[in-house]
């Protein structure tokens, strides 16, 4: 038995997105968080792309977000797709 989550994907075209804190909590210029809602809608608004564009979507929007400053914060994404056969 693994120590932690596990996570199994059994649907074509399933995608596991996992990323650090730095990423929701990532902060704008008044101190307001990125969040998981925001991250979530990404995501859901971009489904169809793929995983490596999607990383770099959200990388963008993150960016932005923070109005260019630098992150306070490691940021690791990592975003997988379960093709369809």
């Amino acid at each position: 038995n693994p120590a932690g989550p596990t996570c199994c994907c059994r649907h074509a075209d399933s995608l596991l997105v996992m990323y650090t804190d730095g990423i929701t909590e990532a902060m704008d210029g008044s101190g307001s968080e990125f969040g998981l809602d925001r991250l979530s809608g990404i995501v859901d608004g971009n489904r169809d792309l793929e995983a490596a564009d999607l990383l770099s979507r959200i990388e963008e929007e993150v960016s932005e977000f923070r109005g260019g400053e630098p992150p306070g914060d490691d940021q690791t994404l990592v975003i997988a797709r379960l093709a369809s056969r």
